[in-house]
């Protein structure tokens, strides 16, 4: 039996199939399923016109990420950064990519915990966390930003591949080009929001350095009106409350469990001082301790628990209630 459809009714199948399936979030590092999980473009297959032989393209469809699934090793490569599709294949040809000891051949899949390029480990897979020591004049973007041709970004203090791995590795807690100091990187979307978000409780420590020095008088006012939480110019809502430790006539400690945007200038220049350093010391409970200016190193499970397991809001500001929330920004 032969079924017609008329092109009403293939309109009305097509539409209905778009409908049942479930949108992604995405924001400009990437997407993300409604299982949570972070989503890569599968290449699409084209047909050489030439050879009729079936090849990828870059241009790919959506496809979740699964760690620990086996994928095909050129994907694999690609994902990690080592180069273009094309340009991965042509490593797995030449037989630089082994499987516990064995070359592979282009489309066969493997685990990432098999595969060794050229002899040596790939880099670690999704999801993958790092902590780095930024210096000053490096900004803080992601790698497909076109609007900083001739400056130094904080890939620049990475391995090559680093900015092309998909999913993209997203700074947690922005810090502008003058702002030095502690700064983790993630491909974990999940990660990233916890870690961000005000209602978490983490807070980060920033020392400053200011350009003149504080009156007496002075101090006893801006550690009252940071620990109440004030409006800054051009802001609608207040600062959750934060906590200012004055450590000699022109510098100071502050702690914050928000990020807005250049929010520690803000909150001095409100009071007529400019800031003239500012390094970030803590996240949580996590320092930058062993790690020199512009070196990285991968998160170990025992910074996490250091991240998650800071000091609450009762032992920075000293109360017996929590900070208020707020919405979250960008650092």
């Amino acid at each position: 039996m032969i079924l017609s459809f008329s092109s009403h009714h293939l309109r009305s199948l097509v539409l209905s199939q778009t409908r049942e399936r479930p949108p992604l979030s995405c924001t400009s590092t990437g997407c993300v399923a409604p299982s949570g999980r972070p989503v890569l473009r599968r290449p699409t297959l084209l047909r050489s016109k030439t050879s009729g032989s079936v090849e990828e393209d870059d241009e790919a469809e959506e496809e979740e990420v699964t760690p620990g699934k086996p994928v095909r090793v050129e994907r694999l490569l690609a994902n990690l950064g080592y180069g273009k599709r094309k340009e991965c294949q042509m490593m797995v040809k030449k037989r630089r990519v082994l499987a516990k000891g064995k070359p592979l051949k282009v489309g066969e899949k493997v685990l990432h915990a098999d595969v060794t390029l050229d002899g040596e480990p790939l880099d670690p897979g999704f999801p993958f966390t790092l902590l780095l020591h930024k210096p000053v004049d490096y900004v803080v973007t992601s790698p497909e930003d076109k609007n900083i041709a001739g400056a130094s970004t904080i890939y620049d203090l990475l391995p090559y591949r680093f900015a092309s791995r998909r999913p993209f590795l997203s700074a947690i807690g922005r810090l502008d080009k003058d702002t030095s100091g502690l700064l983790m990187m993630s491909d974990d979307g999940q990660l990233v929001h916890r870690v961000n978000s005000p209602r978490k409780n983490i807070w980060k420590v920033y020392d400053v350095t200011l350009q003149d020095p504080l009156e007496p008088k002075q101090v006893q006012t801006l550690t009252r009106k940071f620990a109440s939480g004030f409006t800054l110019v051009g802001d609608t809502s207040p600062l959750l409350p934060a906590k200012l430790t004055v450590t000699s006539d022109n510098t100071a400690q502050v702690a914050v469990c928000e990020g807005r945007y250049h929010q520690v200038r803000r909150m001095f220049a409100t009071f007529g001082h400019h800031v003239v350093a500012l390094h970030r010391s803590h996240v949580g409970g996590l320092t930058l301790e062993g790690l020199d200016e512009g070196e990285w190193r991968p998160i170990s499970s025992e910074d996490m628990d250091a991240v998650f397991g800071g000091p609450s809001s009762e032992e920075i500001l000293g109360t017996s209630g929590q900070a208020r929330a707020a919405p979250a920004q960008a650092a």
